[in-house]
C-alpha cells in the first residue's frame, strides 16, 4: 500500500468506474483494476461490488475510503511542512564560525572550508563563541565551529582540536620562567581575559572557583595578546587559549600552558542535538570533520 495506490483508490470511489478513474489517473483501466485488486489482497477484504449503477463500496471499502482521505490529507500537510523547512534551510546561515578558528586551523583548512561551503551553496558568518551556541540552538545557524567544551545534552559535537588555556606574561612577571601553571597559581593574580561572550572567560571563572577563589579579572578584551602588551598591563596575567597564542613567539612575553584535565579549550563543530538536519547539512558536517583530519 502506498500513496499512489490510495490516490487511485479514492479516484475509483469518486467515479465508481475503472475507466473514468484511469483517465483521471493517467493510467490504463487494467492498471486501476490491478491496483484495487492488490489493495484487496493486502487488506484481505473486498472493497467494491458491481451493481447496475456501477461500482459500489463495501463496508470495508467505505472504511478504507475514510482512512485513505485522512492519510492523503496528512501527507499533504507533511509535504507543506517539509517545504517550509526547506525554505528555512535555504534562508538560515549554514555555518557560524567562531573568531579564532582561522588561527587554530590554519589558512589551508579555511580555504578548503570556504570552497566546500561555496560548492554546497551554504552561507557562513563570523561570530563570538557563545553567539554561535545560541544561534545553533535557535536554529538560525544550521551548525557552527566554536569554542568548547559545549553541553553534550544540547549539541551533537565533533572535536576538531583539543587544547587548554594558557597564561600570557611579560618577562618581568614571576611566572615568566615557569614551564607550566595550574589554576590555583592564579590566586591573587591580576588577570586579563576575553569578555563574557567567549568560552575562555567562563572556563577561567569556573576553574578558579573550583580552586576556591574568585578570579581578579581587571580587564576583558577581544585580543588578550595585544591588551597585555600595553605597558599598563605588563604586571597582569593574560588568559587565553594555547591553540591560538601557543603558535607564535613574542618578544618580551611568554605563553605558558595551564594544565587541567577538566577546564580546557577545544575547537568543536556543533549542531543542535536531535535537530534532524537535511541531507546537505549532514553531508557538510561530515566533510568538515574530514577536512579537519
Amino acid at each position: 500500500m502506498n500513496i499512489t495506490a490510495l490516490t487511485c483508490y479514492l479516484t475509483v470511489c469518486e467515479t465508481k468506474n475503472f475507466t473514468k478513474a484511469a483517465e483521471k489517473c493517467f493510467i490504463s483501466p487494467q492498471g486501476v483494476s490491478k491496483t484495487v485488486k492488490k489493495l484487496e489482497q493486502e487488506l484481505d477484504c473486498q472493497l467494491f461490488r458491481r451493481t447496475s449503477q456501477g461500482l459500489e463500496l463495501t463496508e470495508s471499502g467505505a472504511a478504507l475510503q475514510l482512512r485513505a482521505r485522512r492519510i492523503l490529507e496528512e501527507t499533504r500537510f507533511l509535504q507543506e511542512e517539509l517545504e517550509r523547512i526547506a525554505d528555512r534551510e535555504e534562508t538560515r546561515i549554514g555555518l557560524g564560525i567562531a573568531m579564532g578558528t582561522a588561527q587554530v586551523m590554519g589558512r589551508d583548512f579555511m580555504d578548503r572550508l570556504w570552497k566546500l561551503l561555496l560548492e554546497e551553496g551554504l552561507t557562513s558568518v563570523d561570530a563570538m563563541d557563545l553567539m554561535c551556541e545560541s544561534e545553533v540552538l535557535a536554529q538560525r545557524y544550521a551548525m557552527a565551529i566554536t569554542a568548547g567544551p559545549v553541553d553534550p545534552d544540547k549539541f551533537d559535537i565533533a572535536v576538531l582540536r583539543r587544547g587548554h588555556l594558557c597564561a600570557f606574561v611579560h618577562e618581568g612577571h614571576p611566572f615568566y620562567q615557569k614551564e607550566s601553571l595550574e589554576f590555583k597559581d592564579l590566586k591573587d593574580q591580576r588577570l586579563v581575559t576575553t569578555n563574557p561572550n567567549y568560552r575562555t572567560y567562563h572556563q577561567l571563572t569556573a576553574a578558579c572557583r573550583a580552586e576556591g577563589f574568585e578570579p581578579d579579572i581587571i580587564a576583558t578584551t577581544i585580543t588578550v595578546r595585544d591588551t597585555c602588551r600595553a605597558e599598563l598591563f605588563h604586571s597582569a596575567v593574560g588568559i587565553s587559549t594555547h591553540l591560538i597564542l601557543g603558535k607564535t613567539a613574542y618578544d618580551g612575553f611568554r605563553v605558558i600552558p595551564i594544565e587541567s584535565e577538566k577546564f580546557g579549550w577545544n575547537l568543536e563543530l556543533i549542531s543542535k542535538r536531535g535537530s534532524r538536519p537535511s541531507a546537505k547539512i549532514g553531508r557538510v558536517f561530515r566533510k568538515i570533520i574530514d577536512l579537519a583530519g
